[in-house]
C-alpha cells in the first residue's frame, strides 16, 4: 500500500462550529493521482452530491480516519466523550475516504440540493489543483422560517402544513424537490475551496456542494470524502 502522510505543517482554523485544516497531506499530488487510478462510477439511486464517485485501496483509508477523529475533532470540536466512529450500522456501506468528481456537465444535471447529514461530522478534502478551484462548501439558511437545521420547530412546522394536502407516497418526491430548488434557501456563509484544504463541517445544519466546474477530470472538482459517527 502506498503511504500517504498527514502534513507536520497543517494550518487550523476555527470557523464557527467547523474546522478548516490546510496543508493537509504532505504529498497531496499523490493522493490526487491515487483517485485517477481507479476510475470514477455514476450512482443510479438517488444521491445527495453531483458527479461520480470511485474508492481506492492503496491505502488503509481508517488510520487517516482514526487521526482526524482523534487528533482534530475530539481536540479542537468535540470536548469529552468518546472520538467519534468510524462505523455505524446505518451507513454500513460508505467507504471512507472515497473520492468524488463533478464536471461542469455535472452542475446541469446535478441531482442534489441543500441537505442535512445523518452523521455529525462531514470531513472533506480539496484536491482540484489551484488554478481550478472555485466556489466551496456552502451554508444556509431556510428562506420561508430563518432555520439553520431541520430540527427547527419552525422548519418542522414549514413542513408539516406543506405536506398536509400532498398524499403520502410523494412527501418524499416533494420534499426533495423543495430542498433541490434554491429560490427556497438563503447563502449565509461558504468555506471556499482550495488545494490541499480539509474542512471538518459540522454536518447537522443546512448546506450544500457548492458550483461544479472544469471540462475533464484534470480541472474537474475533486474532492475526497470521510464522515464521522457519534458513538
Amino acid at each position: 500500500m502506498v503511504d500517504f502522510n498527514l502534513s507536520r505543517n497543517q494550518q487550523i482554523t476555527k470557523f464557527k462550529d467547523h474546522l478548516i485544516v490546510d496543508g493537509f497531506y504532505e504529498f497531496p499530488d499523490r493522493v490526487r493521482d491515487a483517485a485517477f487510478s481507479k476510475g470514477f462510477e455514476y450512482r443510479s439511486e438517488a444521491v445527495s452530491y453531483p458527479g461520480a464517485e470511485g474508492y481506492v485501496d492503496a491505502h488503509d483509508w481508517l488510520e487517516i480516519h482514526g487521526r482526524v477523529s482523534q487528533g482534530l475533532i475530539h481536540r479542537h470540536l468535540q470536548s469529552g466523550g468518546e472520538p467519534p466512529s468510524a462505523f455505524t450500522q446505518h451507513k454500513k456501506n460508505f467507504h471512507q475516504g472515497k473520492f468524488r468528481i463533478a464536471t461542469a456537465l455535472d452542475e446541469i444535471y446535478r441531482p442534489d440540493g441543500v441537505h442535512q447529514d445523518f452523521q455529525r461530522w462531514t470531513g472533506v478534502v480539496y484536491l482540484t489543483l489551484p488554478q481550478h478551484c472555485a466556489g466551496g462548501f456552502e451554508l444556509y439558511s431556510h428562506s420561508h422560517t430563518g432555520a439553520l437545521d431541520a430540527n427547527d420547530p419552525r422548519y418542522i412546522e414549514f413542513l408539516e402544513n406543506m405536506l398536509a394536502a400532498v398524499p403520502v407516497e410523494m412527501h418524499d418526491y416533494v420534499v426533495h424537490e423543495h430542498m433541490r430548488d434554491k429560490s427556497n434557501w438563503t447563502l449565509i456563509d461558504e468555506i471556499p475551496l482550495a488545494y490541499n484544504r480539509f474542512i471538518i463541517a459540522m454536518a447537522h445544519c443546512f448546506h450544500a456542494t457548492g458550483v461544479c466546474f472544469g471540462s475533464n477530470i484534470q480541472s474537474a472538482r475533486l474532492s475526497q470524502h470521510f464522515e464521522f459517527y457519534d458513538c
